[in-house]
């Protein structure tokens, strides 16, 4: 059965501009072009005879956000979903988590919409650091109006130093090592010591999830003397927050020593797991020029954090360190 839509028309003449307020819990965001502030805007349509008129889907989108002081309509995000630099606005909600309210205050009641009204939820995300006012317009049709002897509506949006560039605040990169085996487990075949490495970031001594973790290239690699008999050598992979499977860069010859899946993940936080064991005819693992890891990872308010493993000796073990780069 084929059910045809009809495309709803509303002949309002006017286009009334109730309000326009920012419906996330803040009205500042990380100038980082990723994190987003909700903004609502309460409108309502009138006819010639000035009665209440709904708008159809291309009235609605005719709506847009401005610099409220230039006039100047702002761009759309771009298809990436970040902004590289200005402004940006969308109808679509990201991933990322909005900036808090001041003192952990919980986000106010909606206001209760008027007969009449209609409301259009637009996000904005930001690299610029200066405040800027955002207004908003009809690109075609009727002019709107902000109803007798009151201006036309704004929000001041204000961007936020990233808390690496912000000496007031703390950023720490810290792992937490766990071995992949409980003492009342075996450790495998053939036999091999294997450590999850719980990588997360803490600002002002509060962690943060992360919401991506990519590493570059995707294993270590170490080996005391690649040429004698049972030389001992260690190498790492890595897991997404919350993921189990791991992910390596290495030779073939080591598929039957890598461990797999991660046990025990944790949402929000990536995993570096590192395997140490005794290698048998492991041609050109010394030869690897894999030293360090670089680390690219966003949390859970967009912001990108640079990091870096290595891999370093303890005694007759090996551990790993983490660090800013």
């Amino acid at each position: 059965m084929n059910i045809r839509l009809a495309h709803t028309r509303s002949p309002w003449a006017t286009l009334v501009l109730q309000d326009m307020t920012v419906s996330s819990p803040s009205s500042r965001l990380y100038r980082n072009g990723r994190q987003q502030v909700e903004l609502t805007v309460r409108l309502r349509a009138l006819d010639a005879k000035g009665q209440c008129v709904a708008l159809s889907d291309e009235q609605r989108d005719s709506i847009r956000l401005i610099d409220y002081d230039s006039g100047q309509p702002l761009p759309d995000v771009p298809p990436s979903g970040e902004v590289a630099q200005g402004w940006g606005a969308t109808r679509v909600r990201n991933e990322y988590a909005f900036f808090p309210a001041a003192g952990g205050r919980e986000r106010a009641a909606p206001r209760t919409k008027a007969t009449g009204d209609e409301s259009i939820v637009w996000y904005v995300q930001t690299a610029d650091t200066r405040p800027r006012r955002i207004g908003c317009r009809v690109q075609s049709g009727a002019t709107p109006a902000a109803g007798p002897g009151v201006s036309a509506p704004f929000v001041r949006l204000e961007p936020e130093r990233l808390p690496a560039q912000d000496f007031a605040r703390s950023v720490e990169y810290r792992c937490e090592r766990e071995s992949a085996f409980p003492r009342s487990v075996g450790r495998g075949h053939p036999v091999r010591d294997v450590d999850y490495y719980y990588c997360s970031v803490y600002v002002d001594g509060q962690r943060l999830a992360l919401l991506s973790f990519d590493v570059m290239p995707a294993s270590l690699m170490q080996c005391d003397d690649a040429q004698a008999p049972g030389a001992t050598f260690a190498f790492t992979g890595f897991a997404a927050p919350g993921a189990r499977s791991i992910r390596y860069a290495l030779p073939s010859t080591l598929d039957a020593l890598r461990h797999r899946i991660v046990a025990r993940p944790r949402a929000g936080e990536g995993v570096i797991v590192l395997v140490q064991s005794e290698a048998g005819g492991a041609d050109g693992i010394a030869r690897l020029p894999w030293t360090s890891c670089d680390i690219d990872a966003i949390d859970e308010f967009g912001t990108s954090h640079a990091m870096r493993v290595t891999l370093e000796r303890a005694g007759a073990c090996r551990t790993l360190v983490l660090s800013r780069r």
